[in-house]
């Protein structure tokens, strides 16, 4: 099963670039805009601006704001703002008008080439002027000329591509230098359909870094410092398998047997409240942890990313033939890498 990442407009960008020649971990290209980015059919000549990445910065992953040598800029009202974040979400492509019209209101204006012909008049006076950045323009369809790296979402998701490059042993630095990025919770201070919908899905990619950092640390034995991350994981979205299966390994492994099936049965009750079931794999973890076994896998390999790295003690803590009567189907042996992390069970209820 491949990462949700992995699939991620801007992390192919960065594989694409990869392609190119340009090593991971280097600054994306700072001149020519690769025309493989542009929508079908579109061509654009234009240069894009270089501005040092040093000079401008620009902040989606909590309350939306932009700096200019370390000083805050002023981004106008929301409406400046939600076309702001339109033109920034898309890492350097051209957006049409209609996209954009769609971003900045939610009802439709009456005249919207004229609405939006005065929003965009805005933003460059108020924010972009002062930045030092351009808006290009050309036959309805918009770009903001700002290097990649400037913006903290694309920092983060090329630190996520460089990760699911990684080595195992690599992997968690990456991670956790990814998630220092976030400031808050993504957008803070902006609404409207196309923001919330953007919103969700950068609070999932942040829900599924922290997923892959608890997943490194309890494989290597370091699961007790994850029990508060995980604790909440499943508090924010209490339907969600694979959390759930995570937190009731890492009770079960430190001795909290009782907790991880009352992790598991509020579950099941929550899932159950939804017409839901839940899944094999986790019914399965939860009759090896009822029954005792120190031994967990492969049930629990479903949920920790890949086969568990065990600690000098388990062969001596339990040297009893695990049961092979129930087996989930889709076990994942191999180690981790870039194409096979697993993250648990994909169907939750939401």
């Amino acid at each position: 099963m491949t990462s949700p990442l992995a699939k991620h407009p801007v992390i192919k960008w960065v594989r694409r670039w990869v392609e190119l020649g340009h090593p991971l971990g280097t600054a994306l290209p700072e001149t020519k805009y690769h025309q493989s980015m542009e929508p079908e059919g579109v061509t654009m000549t234009k240069e894009i601006a270089a501005v040092p990445p040093e000079s401008v910065r620009f902040h989606l992953l909590g309350p939306i704001a932009a700096n200019k040598d370390g000083d805050p800029v002023d981004l106008g009202a929301k409406r400046e703002r939600r076309l702001l974040v339109a033109l920034l979400s898309a890492a350097g492509r051209r957006v049409s008008r209609t996209e954009l019209v769609e971003w900045v209101w939610d009802d439709v204006p009456a005249d919207p080439t004229r609405a939006l012909y005065e929003v965009v008049s805005d933003l460059r006076r108020k924010c972009l002027d002062a930045l030092g950045l351009e808006l290009a323009a050309k036959d309805g369809w918009y770009r903001l000329d700002v290097l990649p790296e400037c913006v903290d979402v694309n920092r983060f998701r090329a630190l996520i591509a460089r990760a699911l490059e990684s080595a195992d042993e690599d992997r968690l630095p990456l991670l956790e230098e990814a998630l220092r990025l976030r400031r808050g919770v993504p957008l803070t201070g902006l609404d409207g359909r196309r923001i919330e919908a953007y919103r969700h899905t950068l609070v999932d990619d942040l829900r599924t870094v922290e997923v892959l950092i608890s997943q490194s640390d309890i494989r290597r034995g370091r699961g007790e410092a994850r029990v508060p991350l995980l604790k909440r994981l499943v508090r924010e979205r209490p339907d969600d398998s694979r959390t759930v299966g995570l937190l009731m390994y890492v009770l079960h492994r430190l001795g909290s047997t009782a907790e991880a099936i009352a992790a598991y049965h509020g579950h099941r009750d929550r899932l159950a409240a939804n017409g839901a079931k839940v899944p094999q794999s986790l019914r399965e973890l939860h009759v090896r942890i009822a029954r005792g076994d120190r031994d967990l896998s492969p049930e629990a390999d479903v949920f920790l990313g890949g086969r568990e790295i065990p600690s000098p003690s388990s062969a001596q803590d339990d040297d009893r033939e695990p049961d092979r009567s129930a087996r989930v189907v889709n076990t994942i042996h191999a180690p981790v890498t870039g194409e096979n992390i697993v993250f648990g069970i994909q169907n939750q209820v939401r």
